[in-house]
């Protein structure tokens, strides 16, 4: 009888299961507790997007009580696409509770903390996820974990490792543009800029020549002292999306080496004001790294003034902006005009510049010693400004390490240093 019976609902689902999507559907609506239809429909709506139908068919599948480590996954990948991010991050260390050896678990959360930039707790979990990889991983399982781990890698300060797992991965998948690409931006920061522009336009050959693929191969350009050429890269992706801000600063960087100071001036003015009436607050982070450019500039042509003024307003828009934060700080330090000079502010502004880094280095260093002996604290100055030629010694930066002695002369003498 339970085989006639089985029979009979097989022929019934035939007519309408007219193909896998259809069929779990029916499985999940027909099957009151069916948690593997739930599963594998919320993996199926989140793939193509629907981020509303993946969520509901994570939460009837949760409440079946089944496979809850994969469900929360997913659940949490879908939340995270809808903007409930820190929700998200909680589904995802729940699921990786569940299911603490879960490779694909591990990828998803250490992929949300990447999203985040919380960069160093991707890596751990990336460690986990590639360490956990079994033998029968698919060979694109394989490339994600291993280029998703690298990425967090490079951006946590540690690019070496980064390169190892790229060139692991690309072992895996050499024809991949996304690996190829995060393959590039690495040697990038390596600085081998000939690697990284043969990585970009290996990618171009197998993806799609877009912006992004411009924008990369002009950056590996301008490093390799390929300018007019970078100029006339970043000037195509500005074509395609007017007064980008990343592209801009880029621009103009090329701009000022080649001596266009005005022309790289007015494009930094065009962007700032394309940028004024967007509320958002990425666009204060964007505003903020225009307004630092200004102030370089004009820090540059040694107009204390009008750098001290773009410099504030950088920090104003953005307060955690550590470039235009350490740059103000310095400014107010070390300006040769006592109008000028305020070390009290210098010194509450490059402290707060030190804490947003990981870890200190020698500018935010070099910077909290000037600030403190310009506030009279002398004995923290010739700390701050030891630990700062230590970093330049070890880095082999012998210049570095002598302009920092002649500021510790200044300070064991009771004296700020005063930039010329």
């Amino acid at each position: 009888a339970l085989a006639v019976g089985l029979g009979v609902l097989t022929y019934q689902q035939t007519s309408k299961w007219h193909d896998t999507v259809t069929l779990f559907e029916d499985a999940a609506a027909d099957t009151k507790r069916n948690w593997k239809a739930h599963r594998l429909l919320a993996d199926h709506y989140l793939t193509r997007g629907d981020h509303a139908k993946s969520l509901e068919h994570c939460e009837q599948g949760i409440a079946c009580g089944r496979e809850l480590g994969r469900l929360l996954s997913t659940q949490g990948r879908a939340l995270f696409e809808t903007g409930a991010r820190e929700q998200a991050v909680e589904k995802l260390q729940q699921a990786a509770e569940f299911e603490p050896d879960d490779s694909l678990i591990r990828t998803n959360l250490g992929w949300a903390h990447s999203e985040l930039g919380q960069f160093d707790l991707a890596r751990d979990q990336l460690a986990r996820a590639a360490a956990l990889l079994p033998d029968s991983a698919t060979p694109y399982a394989r490339q994600l974990v291993l280029s998703l781990w690298g990425h967090a890698l490079a951006k946590s300060g540690d690019p070496r490792q980064a390169r190892e797992k790229f060139t692991a991965a690309l072992e895996v998948a050499p024809h991949d543009p996304a690996v190829l690409r995060g393959a590039g931006e690495v040697e990038l920061q390596l600085g081998d800029a000939q690697r990284a522009l043969a990585l970009f336009r290996q990618a171009d050959q197998y993806g799609s020549h877009d912006v992004k693929s411009i924008y990369l191969v002009a950056q590996a350009q301008a490093a390799a002292g390929e300018l007019e050429a970078a100029i006339a890269g970043f000037e195509s992706v500005l074509q395609a999306i007017p007064n980008q801000p990343d592209a801009t600063l880029k621009l103009t960087s090329v701009l000022l080496q080649l001596g266009r100071r005005e022309q790289a001036i007015s494009r930094v003015k065009a962007s700032l004001a394309a940028l004024q009436q967007v509320d958002h607050p990425q666009a204060k982070v964007f505003r903020s790294r225009l307004l630092t450019r200004l102030g370089d500039i004009a820090a540059a042509q040694q107009d204390v003034t009008a750098a001290i003024q773009h410099y504030d307003q950088a920090v104003s828009q953005w307060p955690d902006d550590y470039q235009a934060t350490n740059n103000l700080a310095w400014l107010l330090a070390t300006s040769g005009d006592p109008a000028t000079r305020n070390g009290q502010r210098a010194v509450a502004l490059a402290e707060r510049a030190r804490k947003m880094l990981a870890r200190p280095d020698r500018n935010s260093l070099e910077t909290l010693a000037a600030a403190y002996a310009a506030n009279a604290q002398f004995e923290q100055a010739v700390d701050m400004a030891q630990q700062a030629q230590s970093l330049a010694r070890d880095a082999k930066d012998q210049a570095a390490a002598d302009a920092i002695e002649r500021q510790l002369k200044a300070y064991r003498s009771g004296q700020p240093f005063v930039a010329q």
